[in-house]
């Protein structure tokens, strides 16, 4: 088999524009900088280390652009059972726009994965330019390199957790991503028409399948900003799918040390995710470089004021050489609200739960701050209801109590039990069995709820005796099986057959009724 070599020795990044006014960068495939050679297949027209998953050929580098391959080291041209394995990003010059599939059947595409609707990379011009015709389409051809990318979603969700699909930085600073290129590939493209040995068809109103990009921190979390992309959706009765070029604007991902793909579809397994194939084709990534002192500085000094439904936070101000316009408030992983003040305050959020918030300065030229971010926790001030209908049944030395349960804006976690002002029991319940008490003696009976804040219900209560120990025996006259048996110090039984039980006193309860017996 011949190959061809795509041999560059040093970095040659495309600048759109002037570099030293714009300042924008832009992923050039035809200049790689590890490995310093790409060979390519002739055959398939893919990169030949594909299926490698040495270290050497985990990282794909074009400049500052550190692409992912094979990121979780597993893969390889026979993973078991004859199968081949590989995700993350390869490089492709192949092109082919052909339909490998048919209904029920992938086998046809697993030779063929490499190619891309648009049926080749982006013509540019000298100043790396994409070429467009009068209707905007953007030209392609044969032989100029793009990204097939493979989002290995099972190893991502069940391995390590790291993104699979990750571009970052590899020079530590911070970038404003502008856009980037994206084309459908073949097999999702045909598998959404007439379905594949994995997926169906989309044929019913919603189907959908779609790209998301996000941003990556200074420290590779995930900032909680992202952009979607649909690839494909059925809506008013058709199935609508773009096999050209289409340019996505990332812009408001801010500033990012790095970005990351992942991909959603309507036809999915519960547990093994998704049915239709997840690929996708990119090029062109466009990211503007910022100086510090464009960069505003993170929020300081984050204070949160908590009361039952909601919280007030406040914060210093920011500073940029561009100037600060106002601020992106998160809370949790919900979209940003925009204000222009130094606080903001959250309404109608439920008590006793703790919420995180993250603030982000935004420059008048749309540079995202690094965020500051803290966790607050709303008050709960309200009490559980009283327990109602307190009730009890008495022996010569116990107490067995029943209640109705109490209710709590969140939740009742335990109950109190006084006997003339003194605690004797807490139990998660509403029934107790209290041992060890006087005979004929009367006792001021209480219960009072409590919920996780520690707010106490008014307590419930009545007034109790204990017996005078008169024995209830002669067990032939006993016909109905007890619920519950106690031994004289309150602990319960587990042998229910009462013929078989040692002598002793224990006390029988039917239901709401407590008996208490002699076994001699």
């Amino acid at each position: 088999m011949n190959k061809t070599k795509t041999m560059i020795l040093a970095a040659m990044l495309i600048i759109a524009g002037k570099i030293c006014s714009e300042e924008i960068i832009t992923l050039d495939l035809s200049s790689p900088t590890h490995p310093s050679v790409i060979e390519i297949d002739d055959e398939k027209g893919c990169w030949t280390e594909t299926y490698n998953t040495e270290d050497a050929y985990r990282t794909i580098k074009f400049g500052i652009f550190d692409l992912n391959h094979i990121p979780g080291g597993f893969g390889g041209t026979d993973v078991g059972g004859g199968m081949s394995y590989w995700d993350g990003f390869t490089i492709s010059v192949n092109g082919d726009s052909n339909d490998y599939g048919e209904p029920g059947m992938s086998d046809g595409w697993l030779p063929h994965q490499w190619g891309c609707m648009a049926g080749g990379g982006i013509k540019t011009d000298d100043n790396g330019n994409p070429i467009t015709d009068q209707s905007g389409k953007i030209s392609v051809e044969k032989g100029i390199p793009y990204l097939v990318a493979y989002w290995g979603y099972y190893m991502e969700m069940f391995g390590d957790g790291e993104p699979c699909l990750q571009i970052n930085f590899n020079d530590g600073n911070m970038y404003m991503p502008l856009g980037i290129y994206i084309n459908n590939h073949p097999w999702p493209y045909y598998g959404n028409i007439h379905g594949d040995g994995f997926a169906g068809k989309f044929d019913s109103e919603g189907d959908f399948f779609k790209l998301t990009v996000h941003g990556l921190n200074e420290v590779g979390e995930d900032t909680g900003i992202s952009v979607e992309h649909i690839l494909a959706e059925f809506k008013n009765g058709e199935l609508h799918q773009n096999p050209d070029w289409q340019y996505v604007d990332i812009s408001s991902l801010g500033a990012v040390n790095g970005i990351y793909f992942t991909m959603e579809t309507s036809n999915e397994d519960p547990v093994y995710g998704p049915n239709t194939a997840v690929y996708f084709c990119l090029d062109k990534l466009s990211v503007k470089s910022l100086t510090d002192d464009h960069i505003p500085s993170r929020p300081t000094g984050l204070l949160a004021d908590a009361h039952e439904s909601g919280f007030n936070i406040s914060w210093n101000p920011s500073t940029s050489a561009d100037g600060v316009k106002g601020y992106n408030v998160y809370l949790g992983n919900n979209s940003p609200i925009f204000t222009t003040n130094t606080n903001y305050s959250f309404q109608n959020l439920n008590p006793y739960t703790s919420y995180k918030v993250s603030v982000e300065a935004i420059s008048n030229n749309d540079f995202n701050s690094p965020k500051a971010s803290v966790t607050v926790k709303t008050t709960d001030e309200t009490p559980p209801t009283i327990p109602e209908n307190l009730s009890g049944e008495t022996t010569k030395y116990t107490m067995t109590l029943a209640w109705n349960p109490s209710t709590d804006n969140v939740k009742v976690t335990e109950y109190h039990i006084f006997l003339n002002g003194e605690r004797q029991k807490r139990v998660s319940i509403t029934q107790c069995t209290l041992t060890g008490l006087d005979p004929e003696t009367s006792y001021i009976v209480e219960v009072e709820a409590r919920d996780d804040a520690g707010n106490k219900s008014e307590k419930a209560s009545i007034i109790l005796s204990t017996t005078n120990g008169t024995i209830i025996q002669n067990l032939n006259n006993i016909q109905e099986k007890p619920t519950k048996i106690y031994n004289l110090y309150g602990a319960e039984v587990n042998n229910q057959n009462i013929s078989n039980l040692p002598k002793g006193i224990y006390i029988l309860k039917y239901k709401n009724i407590a008996r208490k017996i002699i076994i001699q």
